[in-house]
């Protein structure tokens, strides 16, 4: 039985990654997730998996115990995963994709007959490197910001091809 105080104090464990131990269930043992909900009913916590958020869990207070720091970047990690999955796959993730596709494709047509998308795409990073190398990471990240926020602002004009000024 675990030490860790949370029969006493449901609340303890809730909303934190927590770590599985000592169950029956073998496969489970040492699988982190987040405790999202306590039935105080049948006295067990509601756990989300770390490895598939779908899959809730009832577990009891005993056989949990508060995840490690290496267990926690872990479970987060891979929530983040599965969350970044779901957002790629799901209509957001579609209408961004395709709107990718369709700046691709106009940088693609307007590029010389002799550069590639992959050269292109090298010669951006190269550049970028350079300004790295010569201005300084942090002074990079200002510029970089300070470009990018008048295109992020203007992008919508310019892929409707609508003129500015």
């Amino acid at each position: 039985m675990a030490t860790n105080g949370n029969a006493a104090d449901p609340a303890s464990l809730l909303q934190k990654v927590v770590k599985v131990i000592n169950t029956s269930r073998g496969e489970l043992n040492g699988q982190c997730g987040l405790a999202v909900n306590f039935d105080t009913a049948r006295s067990r916590y509601s756990i989300a998996l770390g490895s598939n958020p779908n899959q809730i869990l009832s577990i009891k207070p005993e056989n949990l115990e508060p995840a490690g720091f290496m267990d926690q970047a872990k479970c987060k990690a891979s929530l983040m995963m599965f969350q970044a999955e779901q957002l790629m796959t799901g209509p957001e993730g579609r209408m961004l994709r395709n709107q990718a596709e369709q700046v691709w494709t106009k940088i693609s047509a307007k590029l010389p007959a002799f550069v590639t998308p992959k050269m292109f795409l090298v010669g951006i990073a190269l550049v970028l490197m350079s300004l790295v190398y010569m201005v300084g990471f942090y002074k990079f990240l200002v510029l970089v910001s300070c470009v990018s926020l008048p295109v992020v602002l203007l992008l919508p004009d310019i892929m409707r091809g609508t003129s500015i000024g």
